[in-house]
């Protein structure tokens, strides 16, 4: 991560280290000077002039080299944050649908947060302060054995006890840091779940219950916090008690050595103050190492979650996947779920350019059928070809691209409409994303709106009605222009009048391709070349929708005599 940076990392370190040596030197100085104002008989001389000079000019030459680290570590810090950010980003959409369905995203992307700022921190921790004390402290123990060894065992001795201490200390804090961050993200992952669904919140009015819940969890993250924050304050008192008498020892050992001679005035005042300094810095360490602790909590907080191994990969060597039909075989296949095995040697082929609707009862395996199709999970056993092409073998990218999908539940972003339709195609000009609005419908009562294509949606779509968001996603797939169609109650949300209007867009769009389709609502269906009714995981009737119907004992006749007003009475 901070390779691209390392000659402005240099420059920090560089600086940091140099502005820590000028104030080891400052002190020296005064010492000197104070030994040279003593032997002095008459007024002031040019020499001494410029000996007085020089205080100010270290002074001034230790800010410069704090504001130059300062301005390093500015480029440095933000392009760690930006990088570490995109590649947290990265590596997390690269996970299965499995994992975001497990976890809240408010709390995923928090880590995501939780893990750069930490990054960033430790960073900032070691260029300004770890790397500068450690130069204090090697600067100063040099400086006090070639004046004094008494005085110079007296602060190794502190530095050998407070140091190590310290980092047994900051492990214990990181500990409870980490839960403290992984609580807090439990409680941002619950507000933003709560604020996401704030429709159902205010219709079944659970305000209260909401709050409760919300109240829950800020209780567990102040315990969490107390605790934290407690240990914390006890490594500040106990560094400060430790430094204190390390502070004490070293005044008497100088005041004694001064006392027999062995020190003069200007040295024992530059010893003193090179020592005060020292131990001062470190009895500031167990808070930079509190912040460090923080930092590491924070970072581990968000890895250990985000940089789980991705449960679907593609395989070493994966190809592209070339779809010249569109042919769809299901071979062996095996699957289930924790509670169960769903599939077993399932066997299944969707002829090229054929229309296929899938129904059955939920649970009958519909929606994972679809789900290992995409590879949103693999199958267990046996396998899935497109076109002769095991899906297993295929890169995820080339296959998602062959495949075009209007959800049930319209997946939009937080943007323009013109943005959510071109993101079906991103390199079709203006002209093709309302040509595909036009084909899906939607081009009407996008005109209308205030501001037309450039209508900002809302999350999720929550600006515009739920037909309106199903005509968006199938504008979409219309754009797309995919070899493969997936239709997953494509005209669900519709009323009567617009999906007769989206059927006829549909058959437009279904011509020369391969479509499946779920529905519940068999009318939306019965015009497909095959209807394969599924239940338990096994295909109990295969047909057309007028054979289907006829066996007036079959599953799918039994569907459709029961349902009021086209949909499945379950």
């Amino acid at each position: 991560m901070l390779r691209p940076d390392a000659w402005k990392v240099s420059v920090a370190l560089l600086f940091s280290g140099s502005a820590q040596l000028f104030d080891l030197a400052l002190s020296i100085y005064l010492g000197y000077l104070i030994d040279v104002l003593s032997k002095v008989g008459s007024g002031p001389t040019l020499s001494l002039w410029l000996l007085v000079a020089l205080y100010p000019t270290i002074v001034f030459l230790q800010a410069l080299s704090w504001r130059v680290s300062g301005f390093a570590m500015m480029y440095v810090e933000s392009n760690l944050r930006k990088r570490s950010y995109l590649a947290l980003f990265e590596y997390l959409t690269g996970h299965g649908m499995e994992y975001f369905s497990n976890r809240f995203a408010g709390a995923v992307a928090n880590k995501i947060n939780s893990a750069t700022r930490g990054a960033a921190g430790i960073l900032d921790q070691f260029v300004w302060n770890y790397w500068p004390l450690a130069l204090s402290l090697t600067g100063s123990i040099v400086y006090a054995y070639f004046v004094n060894w008494q005085v110079a065992s007296v602060v190794v001795a502190a530095a050998a006890i407070v140091i190590p201490a310290n980092v047994y200390l900051a492990r214990v804090k990181a500990r409870l840091s980490e839960q403290a961050e992984n609580i807090r993200t439990k409680l941002r992952g619950a507000t933003v779940d709560s604020i996401t669904n704030i429709a159902a919140v205010l219709h079944f009015a659970r305000q209260k219950t909401e709050f409760a819940r919300t109240e829950a969890l800020a209780g567990e993250s102040y315990v969490a916090d107390i605790r934290s924050d407690f240990f914390t304050n006890l490594m500040v008192l106990g560094n400060s008690a430790a430094l204190f008498i390390f502070s004490i020892a070293v005044l008497m050992v100088s005041l004694h050595l001064w006392g027999q001679g062995a020190l003069s005035a200007g040295t024992l005042i530059s010893l003193i103050m090179v020592m005060s300094n020292l131990l001062w810095a470190l009895s500031w360490i167990g808070n930079q190492m509190n912040n460090f602790a923080e930092s590491y909590g924070e970072i581990q907080n968000g890895l250990k979650d985000i940089l789980i191994p991705h449960d679907i990969t593609d395989v070493a060597g994966a190809i592209p996947l070339q779809v010249h039909t569109g042919e769809i075989r299901f071979e062996g296949v095996a699957f289930g779920y924790s509670d169960g095995e769903l599939f077993k040697d399932f066997h299944l082929l969707i002829q090229p350019g054929s229309r296929t609707g899938l129904v059955g009862p939920s649970g009958a395996g519909k929606t994972t059928l679809i789900a290992l199709l995409l590879r949103n999970t693999d199958v267990q056993g046996g396998n899935i070809s497109i076109d002769g092409q095991n899906i297993a073998e295929v890169t995820q990218d080339s296959l998602h691209g062959a495949i075009a999908i209007v959800p049930q539940e319209p997946l939009l972003f937080h943007r323009t409409i013109m943005e959510n339709i071109r993101y079906g195609k991103l390199e079709a000009t203006d002209a093709e994303v309302m040509e595909a609005a036009t084909k899906a419908e939607a081009h009407d009562f996008i005109s209308a709106l205030p501001d037309g294509y450039h209508t900002l949606v809302g999350e999720r779509g929550v600006k515009l009605s739920g037909g309106q968001r199903q005509r968006v996603a199938i504008a979409r797939a219309i754009l797309k222009a995919a070899p493969i169609l997936i239709l997953d109650e494509a005209t669900s949300a519709l009323d009567s009048e617009s999906e007769a209007a989206i059927q006829r867009a549909l058959h437009e769009l279904m011509r020369g391709k391969t479509v499946i389709a779920i529905a519940h609502r068999l009318s939306t269906i019965k015009e497909m070349d095959r209807i394969i009714v599924l239940d338990g995981g096994k295909i109990v009737e295969d047909g057309t929708h007028a054979e289907l119907v006829a066996r007036e004992s079959g599953m799918y006749a039994r569907l459709w005599a029961h349902q009021a007003g086209g949909f499945i009475s379950e």
